[in-house]
């Protein structure tokens, strides 16, 4: 219960050191808990003045202790017309509380103490409207000065509400912003932090979203070329932020799940296209032309192919470049996105070359320095044992006997998916007299046979493992076993009884996933970034279905706005964060203190032998990034 009780309030602190009359304010006073800034349903707090000084933190202004000045740099903007407030606490008392401005403004106050310490301080967001609603109402912190000592809000924590019905996404990050209501503790940098010391932005890891992955620190991100100005810019913009990622896939050229931008493309021509390209681009015009517009192949509703998207981020290329490079990002890049998926945007190898070849020469044109990729090949392997072992060798034979074998045509067969890079390899090879300029390969090694369980992590996993395993067996015929190889999607989804769940609706839908996504987690990602017994099979993975964006909502449903915890069957389910540093480790050591990883797999695996799925790692081995991604050649 709060009390609430009527308190004489001394709001110019000058007086007391010149024993001038005081100055009295009559205000309205609630005792308030720091719970009480965690809800998605905000209560009204109605004050009489600007400032107020609450009751039991009045004793800490008595003049013959030390002085300390307190600035905050912030703004906050409300909902329905109304003034968010900003509630700074010592030692968990609310000892002053400020109506912000939607600009940035100064906040000020003296406190006097003996002695004074920046973890003291919390400082709340309190939207004092009663109403939840999807409206922006963000509270950022830009700046907190101790003395003239800069404190940063985004270098420590922040806690928040999490309500996915109501557009607020809180805290439980290391921010500067807060949707709904929070607040931030200068008292910890890192909560909960995994039992290994380690800090954050390993570039090793990410996720598929820069929003996400710069609100996690990690320190990679996955720009799906889906801006709303135009491709790439809202990516290149969120991994620009604080703590701005270093590494980022921009994607050009991609047909499907875009975002109709209905940009003037005549417009964007006389801008970006130079005389010399016309050619190149009537050329690409007439390859997205052919499907969009004949539809031939079985695409799945929820992809709609878009030409003018495709069109725009060709000719954006060189503002594009321009624009990663004025944010300090390194560039890299993939032409287009699973171009071998025959149920999206599936391009068949002998067009993609050419597709290929128009992105990488303009890329290049306007990018040299640019590292560029294929789209993230949808699935990198074959498990049918007409094709395994050497799968590699004779390939062609193979796969055209099996398609005629299975009676299907080559689009919808091996052809489509297992022979997918050789065979456009060798197209390019007939058309443009060299095989295609590749930086770094790229995949998307999905299970696909999961369930709702712990156990399904095991078995996931060892189709994982084959599809990595696979392409580095292709790597290596083809002599690139040298490049680094990029997984710039993989994960583990939930299942219904009507297909995938991508999206978690419910605490305890949400926890299901959690639980095998982390099991999952914790074997994949050691045995991908494992380099003890020399170069790691995989320089950089990025986590999918970090997402949470309302212009492509799959997210799987606020597993990453979520805290630190324990669900109702007593799984400890961790922040993705803490995850993520649980299995990477900057110092270039691995160790998971949680519990030993053989020990973790064979309690997921109830019994069963596993030691297929984990022969080529062990926890005590050393990790020894790759810190030299860029490659010649």
């Amino acid at each position: 219960m709060h009390l609430t009780r009527r308190i004489i309030i001394f709001c110019t602190l000058a007086s007391f050191v010149l024993f001038s009359p005081f100055v009295y304010v009559y205000a309205e006073a609630r005792y308030l808990d720091l719970s009480d800034y965690l809800t998605t349903s905000p209560f009204v707090m109605e004050v009489a003045s600007k400032v107020v000084f609450y009751g039991n933190g009045f004793k800490k202004f008595l003049p013959s202790n030390q002085p300390y000045t307190v600035e905050l740099v912030a703004k906050g903007i409300g909902i329905s017309n109304t003034s968010p407030r900003m509630v700074v606490f010592i030692d968990d008392y609310p000892l002053v509380i400020y109506r912000l401005s939607p600009e940035f403004s100064s906040y000020k106050f003296l406190y006097y103490d003996s002695s004074f310490d920046i973890s003291r301080i919390k400082v709340a967001f309190l939207d004092t409207d009663a109403t939840v609603s999807s409206q922006a109402r963000f509270f950022t912190l830009g700046k907190l000065f101790v003395n003239s000592v800069l404190y940063n809000a985004s270098d420590y924590y922040s806690y928040g509400a999490w309500d996915t019905n109501s557009g607020c996404s809180g805290g439980y990050k290391n921010t500067s912003t807060l949707q709904c209501n929070g607040y931030f503790d200068f008292g910890n940098k890192d909560p909960n932090p995994p039992e290994t010391s380690i800090a954050s932005r390993d570039e090793r890891f990410g996720a598929s979203a820069c929003e996400i992955s710069t609100a996690l620190e990690l320190g990679s991100g996955y720009g799906w070329g889906q801006g709303i100005a135009y491709p790439n810019e809202r990516e290149i913009a969120g991994c620009a932020k604080t703590h701005s990622n270093t590494f980022v896939l921009l994607t050009v050229g991609k047909l499907d799940n875009t975002v109709n931008l209905d940009e003037d493309l005549d417009a964007l021509k006389a801008s970006y296209l130079a005389p010399g390209e016309v050619t190149d681009y009537a050329a690409l015009e007439a390859i997205i032309a052919k499907y969009v517009s004949q539809r031939s192949l079985p695409n799945n509703p929820y992809f709609d192919l878009d030409a003018e998207n495709a069109l725009s981020s060709y000719l954006n290329i060189p503002r594009i470049a321009a624009d990663a490079k004025a944010a300090g990002l390194m560039t890299y890049w993939q032409i287009t996105n699973e171009p071998d998926n025959i149920f999206a945007a599936y391009v068949p190898p002998e067009d993609y070359a050419d597709y290929y070849e128009l992105f990488y020469n303009r890329i290049k044109k306007y990018d040299p320095s640019g590292m560029v990729s294929n789209g993230g090949f949808h699935r990198p392997l074959s498990s049918d044992p007409r094709i395994n072992p050497n799968y590699w060798k004779n390939w062609e034979d193979k796969i055209n006997n099996i398609a005629a074998n299975d009676g299907v045509n080559k689009p919808n067969s091996f052809y489509a998916y297992a022979a997918y890079p050789l065979i456009w390899r060798e197209a390019t090879k007939e058309k443009y007299g060299h095989y295609p300029h590749v930086d770094f390969w790229n995949i998307h090694p999905y299970p696909y046979n999961q369930e709702n369980t712990p156990n399904a992590a095991v078995e996931a996993f060892s189709h994982t493992k084959l599809s990595v395993d696979h392409f580095r067996e292709f790597m290596e015929y083809i002599g690139d076993s040298t490049k680094p190889l990029v997984v710039s999607e993989v994960s583990i989804f939930g299942r219904t009884p009507t297909g995938f769940a991508w999206i978690c609706t419910s605490d305890a839908q949400c926890d299901s996933l959690q639980v095998v996504e982390q099991a999952y987690m914790d074997i994949v990602m050691p045995y991908m970034l494992d380099g003890s017994s020399g170069t790691p099979k995989v320089q950089k993975v990025l986590w999918y279905l970090g997402l949470n964006d309302p212009v492509f909502p799959f997210d799987a449903g606020a597993l990453y706005t979520r805290p630190n915890g324990t669900d109702a069957n007593g799984n400890t389910l961790y922040h993705p964060r803490t995850l993520a540093q649980n299995f990477i480790n900057l110092k270039n050591s691995y160790k998971d203190d949680r519990a030993p990883i053989i020990s973790r797999v064979n309690a997921l695996s109830s019994g069963r032998s596993v030691s297929v799925v984990v022969d080529a790692y062990d926890p005590s081995d050393r990790v020894v990034p790759n810190s030299n991604f860029r490659t010649s050649g």
